[in-house]
């Protein structure tokens, strides 16, 4: 399979998400290792063209889109292939990158605290931006984090406390 297959049947299964502001940066393949020198090459990447073959499972396409956007509709795979789902960060409000500290002291931004409050107070205007009139207010959290709220904040929380363990 060629990486320009993936992306244009990505563009062709997922084209509402395009016209919501959608767009893919790049698709990438991890390097191969070379097992008998036994060198490491994790989180080393390079980006593929559209004619390049790829292996999908050492592979990842990644996509970026406004804040404001439902992140519920973007897959985590596609035809095998890992999607990274980055948000444009022009785009991130200033309640959400506004730092914060802890009760540790440590500095903070994008905390769960931070995106309920976006959400409260700017309900009509999420509403109105996605286009979902009907959304809800955990519907709504869902939707601008990362598709699962509650997983964003255990994974926040249980960063907190590996934070405090090793400090």
């Amino acid at each position: 399979m060629k990486a320009g297959e993936v992306e244009s049947a990505f563009k062709v299964r997922y084209k509402q998400l395009f016209e919501m502001g959608l767009f893919i940066t790049g698709l990438y393949q991890e390097e191969q290792r070379d097992e008998s020198s036994g060198g490491l090459s994790i989180g080393i990447t390079h980006s593929l063209d559209s004619d390049d073959e790829i292996i999908p499972e050492h592979c990842h396409m990644s996509v970026m889109h406004p804040f404001l956007f439902d992140n519920r509709q973007i897959p985590e795979y596609f035809m095998g292939v890992k999607v990274q789902n980055v948000i444009q960060a022009s785009t991130i409000p200033p309640e959400i990158q506004e730092m914060v500290y802890d009760s540790a002291g440590f500095e903070d931004w994008q905390t769960p605290e931070q995106y309920d409050r976006y959400v409260r107070d700017n309900m009509i205007g999420i509403r109105s931006a996605l286009k979902q009139p009907d959304l809800s207010y955990d519907d709504a959290l869902d939707a601008i984090c990362f598709g699962n709220y509650e997983k964003f904040k255990n994974e926040y929380e249980e960063m907190k406390l590996r934070r405090l363990l090793s400090g």
